[in-house]
């Protein structure tokens, strides 16, 4: 792996909870934490929560430390204006890099890329799911669609369309400020993925490109991805400890 940024290649590091074997692997984590870092991961209640955020936070600093060039206990991060995480300008190397984190029930995500507007979401199918959430925070057609499906086949839609509606919203990084409901996908014949946006978002859809991953049959991401120069970047997975200490192909299934 060779840790340089490219604006025709996005690279998604993916790291599993149960990759952390002991307490030896949490201090190797700990070691390159903030004292606030520290401190939050102390108030989780749950052993679960509290190791997801252990490899999250490890794995981000550990990956944008390499593309940094610079040790990951000496990363510096800001929040934008919207709260979204990003490195600081104090960081060395960090001008060029966009990046987002994501993580899940046993898993957490790295995007990196250079030169584009990046957004990531992860879930793990095992959520809960309503259709009331859905009529709540989808679009109208995306509602509709959902009850066209037999019940079995609702969750699997319900978090295609979530995770790619989240993934735009961090692109654009606003968050839950940009309203859900404003914007749609629908999936076409051949599994094409239609998008629309409304007039008042004040975007143009074709500026964005997705793609939706799965990482195992539980689990399912979509990135949203600027548009570049370059054209559509290619897309490399790994598969990393949270301290980089192993790392390998990740296997992924592309859904659209």
């Amino acid at each position: 792996m060779d840790f340089i940024l490219r604006p025709d290649r996005i690279d998604l590091w993916l790291s599993y909870v149960a990759d952390l074997r002991d307490e030896t692997d949490r201090a190797a984590c700990r070691a390159i934490f903030t004292a606030e870092e520290r401190a939050h991961e102390s108030r989780f209640q749950f052993d679960s929560d509290r190791d997801l955020f252990i490899v999250a936070r490890a794995l981000t600093r550990s990956v944008l430390g390499r593309y940094c060039g610079v040790a990951p206990q000496d990363l510096s991060f800001e929040s934008g204006p919207y709260g979204r995480p990003r490195l600081s300008l104090l960081t060395p190397g960090c001008q060029r890099i966009s990046f987002n984190v994501s993580r899940t029930y046993g898993l957490a995500v790295v995007a990196v890329g250079c030169d584009r507007d990046l957004g990531l979401d992860a879930e793990s199918n095992r959520r809960q799911w309503s259709l009331h959430v859905a009529q709540y925070a989808f679009a109208p057609q995306e509602v509709a669609d959902l009850l066209t499906l037999p019940a079995l086949n609702r969750r699997d839609r319900f978090f295609e369309y979530w995770t790619l509606k989240e993934s735009y919203i961090k692109a654009r990084s606003m968050g839950m400020h940009l309203p859900l409901r404003q914007f749609a996908f629908q999936r076409r014949p051949a599994n094409e993925l239609s998008f629309y946006i409304d007039r008042r978002l004040n975007d143009d859809p074709t500026r964005w490109q997705f793609v939706q991953l799965r990482a195992a049959p539980d689990y399912i991401m979509a990135l949203c991805i600027g548009a570049h120069p370059d054209g559509a970047p290619q897309l490399n997975a790994l598969r990393a400890s949270a301290c980089l200490q192993t790392i390998g192909v990740a296997r992924l299934s592309q859904v659209c």
